[in-house]
């Protein structure tokens, strides 16, 4: 199929090196909104550069477009790509706001293609385990789900909420996998510094299946420190933890004072690196299309994830 990327910052090269190394997919052109970098990136990949995302859907047609804008900037070329009849893998969160979120599934629907969100950390080797491992009953019945996402402080402060809205994503989409769906949220925010912008949230969650869970986000932390994203989950038979998205898995059987671990090899530098999730992503979203089956992370799930956290923001917004 051929395949276009729309954004030629570092993310979206990440998106172009992995819809490359496909052998389903041959990249045919990268779109941005400055000269200098976008046909720099193009060069380096040996495929033509553009200015223009309508000019790129006309001249170069392609059947996939990856959409790795900033942030805010995800509806235009999104809706563009798939009014065009172009197959979508658009960056988390979908969209900045719900309305344009739901209109770009609309859309989706309505063209008959697949919109995918790039919820990559699911695709780390110990998150699979993990899933794995629930899925074999390992955990008994959920109880509950624990998930820390801390990190830096953004560059960008764009928004009072964008913390939630620019990375919780992730974790509400983990929280989704791991425990079934939620049915309620609640939150409290913090502005340590006073600056307007809600830096840190603690959010807790009750499931449909009657399992509870916490999620505690923040950029009042740094990557660099050990142990900055952590998911734990807990069932009547057992507990599952993973450390750091790419670090290690292990699972604790409450029947027994051992636990089992994995953790990439030496030589396993795939594994150990977080920015390969995206290739491992990009390559399912492939699959499917070429395969004629719905993506692994939809719209929907995309939808779903800025529902909580647009939930979250509305209970810790509202007067108490």
């Amino acid at each position: 199929m051929r395949a276009a990327v729309v954004g030629a910052g570092v993310v979206g090269k990440i998106h172009a090196r992995a819809l490359r190394s496909h052998s389903d997919i041959e990249l045919v052109g990268v779109c941005g909104r400055t000269r200098p970098k976008t046909e720099a990136l193009a060069t380096e990949l040996g495929t033509p550069y553009y200015l223009s995302v309508e000019e790129m859907l006309e001249s170069a047609a392609p059947g996939i477009v990856c959409v790795a804008t900033g942030n805010r900037d995800h509806h235009d070329p999104t809706v563009a790509s798939l009014r065009a009849g172009a197959h979508v893998f658009v960056e988390k969160p979908m969209a900045f706001t719900l309305e344009e979120a739901r209109a770009m599934l609309a859309v989706a629907d309505q063209a008959g293609v697949a919109l995918g969100v790039n919820f990559n950390h699911r695709f780390s080797a110990p998150y699979q385990r993990a899933l794995a491992f629930l899925n074999a009953g390992s955990l008994g019945r959920v109880a509950y789900v624990l998930v820390k996402f801390a990190g830096n402080l953004y560059k960008d402060l764009n928004d009072p909420y964008c913390m939630l809205i620019e990375t919780q994503g992730h974790s509400f989409d983990l929280m989704r996998l791991f425990g079934g769906e939620i049915e309620h949220v609640s939150a409290e925010v913090a502005d340590p510094r006073k600056i307007g912008i809600y830096t840190s949230a603690a959010v807790t969650v009750k499931y449909t299946s009657g399992a509870v869970g916490t999620l505690l986000g923040s950029w009042d932390s740094s990557y660099a420190h050990p142990g900055s994203q952590l998911l734990e989950i807990s069932g009547t038979e057992g507990r599952v933890v993973v450390d750091n998205v790419v670090d290690s898995v292990r699972l604790c059987r409450h029947d027994s004072d051992t636990y089992q671990e994995w953790r990439p090899g030496i030589f396993d530098a795939g594994s150990h690196d977080f920015w390969r999730t995206i290739d491992a992503h990009a390559h399912a979203f492939v699959d499917a299309v070429v395969q004629g089956r719905p993506p692994l992370v939809t719209g929907a799930d995309g939808l779903r994830a800025l529902e909580l956290t647009f939930e979250a923001i509305e209970y810790a917004s509202a007067p108490r």
